[in-house]
């Protein structure tokens, strides 16, 4: 029986260019790729991604013919560009091709799935030199690469403040 399981990361990719690594440790059962913010149960059925097994692609809908297989010792590249919503994954470097377009109604999260508790991966956001060259134009998915906030001081738009109630009416002065 399988016991496909998935997680989605927290940085959400509206726009801009990103790129990331997954170091393939331990079997050939993962598929990774991306998940819309929304996703509540992140599966391969789930998610736009790239399958070891059999080279496949997901598009959160099941899988189609697309790259090579991968297992362990593979380095898998995620290439998004949220600009113009296209999806591409490498094998060690090199293209498997344009996966996915049109995902332009993000944010997109990174999202990794695999089968079962022997399976493991090593995913780089960036904090350590890039095994392979990411695809131009393309940066680290990490805070530091994000756009600047609307609100630079967030104290200027949210304060606490506390109150005692007595179960039938409140006021609350002071904000």
């Amino acid at each position: 029986p399988s016991d496909w399981k998935g997680a989605a990361g927290t940085i959400g990719m509206s726009s801009g260019k990103f790129y990331w690594e997954i170091d393939n440790v331990q079997s050939d059962e993962h598929v990774v790729g991306i998940v819309p913010h929304n996703t509540s149960n992140v599966t391969w059925n789930t998610t736009y991604g790239y399958g070891a097994e059999t080279g496949v692609k997901y598009l959160a809908t099941g899988g189609v013919s697309y790259g090579d297989a991968w297992g362990t010792g593979d380095v898998i590249g995620v290439a998004f560009d949220a600009d113009n919503g296209i999806l591409e994954f490498y094998k060690n470097g090199t293209s498997q091709g344009v996966a996915a377009t049109g995902l332009t109604d993000g944010p997109y999260l990174p999202s990794l799935v695999h089968n079962g508790s022997s399976r493991s991966v090593s995913i780089n956001f960036g904090q350590r030199p890039w095994t392979y060259t990411p695809k131009s134009g393309h940066v680290a998915l990490c805070t530091t690469n994000l756009s600047d906030p609307t609100i630079d001081d967030p104290s200027t738009a949210f304060d606490v403040a506390t109150w005692t109630g007595n179960g039938t009416s409140k006021t609350i002065t002071g904000v």
